[in-house]
């Protein structure tokens, strides 16, 4: 299932799932109450569809088992002829989501690509994953604008996001992927100039015990930067992660590509690691590290600012997102 928030004339956020080659959105909660009427069962039977994504997650195998029972109701609709308004609306006539609008936890991954971290000096005990946290304030939807303040160059980082549908633990690594729920685009929008020139501080210095010391705290959470989506497609339609090629335009020009085949740390290492230090749950989301800059662009060069325009994201089997970038006030 590909499966998404979406909003058709004012009538509030419902959870929906896309249908005809992503080209509609089908209603899950009423697809849910179809469902009911033809198992002959009353339309408040237990494991209806709720409000939100996080509510689904939330609900474990009965919120999946009920979701997919909507969506084949749909489905056969569709494949009937008789697929229509309320149940499904096309997709030009509404507004999508971010799939998970108040993650309980977002996490980041610094780097996680070979040919990036082949230009890394690491300390000489680290060998896992280094990250960070997000803010749910960041988030917006799929084709919602980027805003951005004058803070100097900000670029792109297009990633995957693995979405914890069941939580743990010290979770082990074969059978971490158990406990993903889905998979989606993040394109995780980062003011580089800002992290360069001002986020960071020098202690001890001049002395043989100076360090340099950086925190994404700022420069990696302004809010309205991280776009999500369109889709949260589940695990059964991805089965291997590590082979989505992932790429960014900006005004139409490729900046950025490469695969999750190149990860350093693959995604069930990152939901072992981290739940070695955080409880996970439903809802958590795993962003899993960028890939390269395509020539002739580099980091340096991917400037929002200074070309504005529109920026676009995509991921085999995971969508597309096109943003509006939006120069605001300070």
């Amino acid at each position: 299932m590909k499966l998404c928030q979406y909003e058709v004339g004012g009538s509030g956020v419902r959870l929906g799932v896309a249908l005809a080659g992503e080209t509609c959105i089908g209603d899950l909660a009423l697809g849910y109450l179809e469902h009911l009427a033809h198992a002959g069962r009353a339309p408040d039977a237990p494991g209806a569809i709720p409000a939100t994504m996080e509510e689904l997650l939330a609900l474990g195998e009965p919120g999946r088992a009920a979701a997919q029972a909507a969506a084949d109701v749909l489905a056969a609709r569709e494949a009937a002829g008789t697929l229509s308004e309320p149940l499904a609306w096309p997709l030009a006539q509404v507004r999508l989501y971010a799939p998970v609008r108040r993650p309980p936890k977002f996490f980041a991954l610094a780097i996680n690509h070979r040919a990036m971290m082949a230009r890394v000096r690491r300390a000489p005990d680290s060998t896992a994953a280094h990250y960070f946290i997000k803010l749910h304030t960041t988030i917006v939807g799929p084709n919602d604008p980027i805003e951005i303040p004058p803070i100097g160059q900000v670029g792109s980082e297009v990633e995957l996001v693995a979405v914890i549908g069941k939580g743990g633990k010290n979770i082990p690594r074969d059978s971490a992927l158990e406990h993903v729920y889905g998979y989606m685009l993040h394109n995780d929008v980062t003011a580089h100039e800002m992290r360069r020139t001002r986020e960071w501080v020098v202690v001890n210095p001049g002395t043989d015990r100076e360090e340099r010391l950086s925190y994404p705290g700022r420069y990696k959470n302004i809010d309205r930067t991280a776009p999500l989506g369109p889709w949260l497609v589940t695990r059964d339609e991805i089965p291997d992660p590590q082979t989505i090629l992932l790429q960014t335009w900006l005004n139409g020009s490729l900046c950025m590509e490469g695969s999750t085949a190149d990860h350093v740390f693959p995604i069930a290492e990152l939901v072992s690691y981290i739940s070695q230090a955080h409880r996970l749950e439903p809802g958590d989301l795993i962003s899993s590290g960028t890939v390269p800059a395509a020539a002739p662009w580099t980091f340096a060069t991917i400037d929002y600012l200074k070309h504005g325009g529109v920026a676009e994201t995509a991921g085999t089997g995971l969508g597309r997102q096109r943003n509006p970038i939006l120069a605001i006030p300070g």
